[in-house]
Protein backbone atom coordinates (compact mmCIF):
# COMPACT_ATOMS: atom_id res chain seq x y z
CA UNK A 1 0.00 0.00 0.00
CA UNK A 2 3.04 2.63 0.87
CA UNK A 3 4.04 1.89 -2.64
CA UNK A 4 0.87 2.37 -4.39
CA UNK A 5 0.78 6.11 -2.11
CA UNK A 6 3.94 6.77 -3.12
CA UNK A 7 3.33 6.93 -6.84
CA UNK A 8 -0.22 7.77 -6.46
CA UNK A 9 1.73 11.19 -5.05
CA UNK A 10 4.65 10.66 -8.11
CA UNK A 11 2.01 11.07 -10.70
CA UNK A 12 0.22 13.85 -8.80
CA UNK A 13 3.21 15.87 -8.68
CA UNK A 14 4.37 15.10 -12.35
CA UNK A 15 0.85 15.66 -13.54
CA UNK A 16 0.89 19.39 -12.01
CA UNK A 17 4.22 20.62 -13.72
CA UNK A 18 3.77 22.00 -17.11
CA UNK A 19 5.82 23.90 -19.56
CA UNK A 20 5.94 27.25 -20.01
CA UNK A 21 6.92 28.01 -23.79
CA UNK A 22 8.36 31.24 -24.35
CA UNK A 23 9.60 33.22 -28.01
CA UNK A 24 12.82 35.29 -27.46
CA UNK A 25 13.56 38.56 -30.12
CA UNK A 26 16.14 41.01 -29.98
CA UNK A 27 14.51 44.56 -31.30
CA UNK A 28 16.55 47.13 -33.08
CA UNK A 29 17.53 49.16 -29.93
CA UNK A 30 19.36 45.91 -28.60
CA UNK A 31 16.05 45.23 -26.01
CA UNK A 32 15.82 41.56 -25.23
CA UNK A 33 11.56 40.27 -25.09
CA UNK A 34 10.28 37.28 -24.25
CA UNK A 35 6.78 36.55 -24.73
CA UNK A 36 5.10 33.51 -23.35
CA UNK A 37 3.29 31.86 -26.19
CA UNK A 38 0.94 29.36 -24.52
CA UNK A 39 -1.31 31.40 -21.76
CA UNK A 40 -0.52 33.82 -19.04
CA UNK A 41 1.12 32.14 -15.62
CA UNK A 42 1.04 32.89 -12.37
CA UNK A 43 4.95 33.93 -12.12
CA UNK A 44 7.19 32.91 -9.27
CA UNK A 45 10.31 34.37 -10.65
CA UNK A 46 12.12 34.99 -13.94
CA UNK A 47 16.02 35.01 -14.14
CA UNK A 48 18.39 35.13 -17.01
CA UNK A 49 21.82 33.51 -16.95
CA UNK A 50 24.93 33.24 -19.43
CA UNK A 51 25.85 30.27 -20.81
CA UNK A 52 28.80 28.22 -19.65
CA UNK A 53 29.55 24.51 -21.48
CA UNK A 54 26.19 24.63 -23.04
CA UNK A 55 24.11 24.97 -20.02
CA UNK A 56 22.55 27.86 -17.76
CA UNK A 57 25.17 29.19 -15.12
CA UNK A 58 22.98 29.66 -12.24
CA UNK A 59 26.41 31.31 -10.55
CA UNK A 60 26.11 34.41 -13.73
CA UNK A 61 22.57 35.05 -12.80
CA UNK A 62 22.62 38.38 -14.83
CA UNK A 63 18.56 39.71 -13.68
CA UNK A 64 16.45 38.01 -11.47
CA UNK A 65 13.11 39.31 -10.30
CA UNK A 66 10.41 38.24 -8.25
CA UNK A 67 6.76 37.16 -9.76
CA UNK A 68 5.05 37.60 -6.46
CA UNK A 69 2.80 35.18 -8.56
CA UNK A 70 1.31 37.98 -10.83
CA UNK A 71 0.38 37.10 -14.28
CA UNK A 72 2.13 37.76 -17.29
CA UNK A 73 2.45 37.18 -20.64
CA UNK A 74 5.54 39.09 -21.60
CA UNK A 75 8.87 40.11 -20.59
CA UNK A 76 11.82 43.20 -21.02
CA UNK A 77 15.08 42.22 -19.88
CA UNK A 78 15.39 44.86 -17.43
CA UNK A 79 11.82 46.44 -17.02
CA UNK A 80 9.96 44.52 -14.37
CA UNK A 81 6.21 43.80 -14.90
CA UNK A 82 3.92 45.48 -12.79
CA UNK A 83 3.97 43.66 -9.59
CA UNK A 84 7.13 42.34 -9.30
CA UNK A 85 10.05 43.29 -7.31
CA UNK A 86 13.76 42.76 -8.64
CA UNK A 87 16.46 40.20 -6.86
CA UNK A 88 19.49 41.13 -9.05
CA UNK A 89 19.51 44.45 -10.66
CA UNK A 90 20.15 43.75 -14.76
CA UNK A 91 23.79 43.62 -16.12
CA UNK A 92 24.76 44.81 -19.68
CA UNK A 93 24.47 41.86 -21.82
CA UNK A 94 27.29 40.94 -23.37
CA UNK A 95 27.58 41.27 -27.55
CA UNK A 96 28.35 37.27 -29.16
CA UNK A 97 27.32 35.81 -25.81
CA UNK A 98 24.54 32.85 -25.26
CA UNK A 99 22.40 33.60 -22.69
CA UNK A 100 19.42 31.42 -20.98
CA UNK A 101 15.97 32.77 -19.58
CA UNK A 102 14.39 31.11 -16.76
CA UNK A 103 11.03 31.53 -16.43
CA UNK A 104 9.36 29.24 -13.33
CA UNK A 105 5.38 29.14 -12.49
CA UNK A 106 3.24 28.47 -9.80
CA UNK A 107 2.02 24.99 -9.65
CA UNK A 108 5.40 23.77 -10.98
CA UNK A 109 5.57 25.48 -14.61
CA UNK A 110 8.84 25.92 -16.18
CA UNK A 111 10.53 27.76 -19.07
CA UNK A 112 13.58 28.23 -20.39
CA UNK A 113 15.08 29.47 -23.56
CA UNK A 114 18.66 30.55 -25.00
CA UNK A 115 19.73 33.03 -26.46
CA UNK A 116 22.31 34.42 -28.57
CA UNK A 117 22.85 37.98 -27.98
CA UNK A 118 23.84 39.88 -31.01
CA UNK A 119 23.65 43.98 -31.36
CA UNK A 120 23.88 45.21 -34.37
CA UNK A 121 24.76 49.16 -33.90
CA UNK A 122 25.91 51.76 -36.16
CA UNK A 123 27.78 54.68 -35.17
CA UNK A 124 25.85 57.77 -37.00
CA UNK A 125 28.78 60.50 -36.27
CA UNK A 126 27.12 62.22 -39.51
CA UNK A 127 30.35 62.48 -40.72
CA UNK A 128 31.85 59.85 -43.53
CA UNK A 129 35.49 59.13 -44.56
CA UNK A 130 36.79 59.55 -48.27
Amino acid sequence: MKKLSFLFFLFTLYACSYEIKMKATINNDCSVNINIIDGEPQIRYILMTEERDSKPNLKTIVWEANGNLKYAKHFTYGELPNGFSENTAPSPLKNDTNYYFIVKGSGGGYGMTKIEYKCLTKSLSGTTNP
